[in-house]
């Protein structure tokens, strides 16, 4: 089930890698595999493209993977949900911008469903994989 017995890094690399693999076959199939080298046509975007992979890419997938064998794939996803909110809280205090009226409702909604799903009473370890997990460490 799931990635439970394969290291985090190791985890991650089979998912970017699997998604990679998906790129390119679409991109082959729609006859675009050579747009794919264009950001790497000139060496000035060879630094953007790496730090691109990185930060957007390799960061998150990891964390996420450890997020969930730390907290259990149900928490994980809920603390997923907070993606939306934080992004509008980022947007509004980084780059100045005033979320309209439905976003805030929405985030509201999101705070509130999360909230209430955190309060509900089950197991620490809703899925034999995290259970693993949690008593090796």
């Amino acid at each position: 089930h799931g990635f439970a017995r394969i290291p985090g890094f190791e985890a991650a690399a089979l998912t970017m890698g699997g998604a990679a693999f998906a790129y390119l076959a679409i991109s082959l199939i729609t006859g675009q595999l050579a747009a794919l080298a264009e950001p790497l046509a000139s060496g000035e975007a060879l630094l953007p493209v790496i730090l691109a992979g990185l930060v957007g890419a390799a960061i998150p997938t990891s964390c996420w993977i450890f997020g969930i064998r730390l907290l259990g794939p149900s928490r994980a996803a809920i603390l997923a949900t907070l993606e939306p909110v934080v992004g509008v809280a980022l947007a509004a205090w980084l780059l100045d911008e005033r979320p309209a009226a439905i976003q805030l409702v929405g985030g509201a909604c999101i705070l509130v469903a999360a909230i209430l799903l955190q309060l509900r009473v089950g197991p620490a370890a809703d899925h034999e994989a995290v259970a693993e997990t949690i008593s090796e460490a």
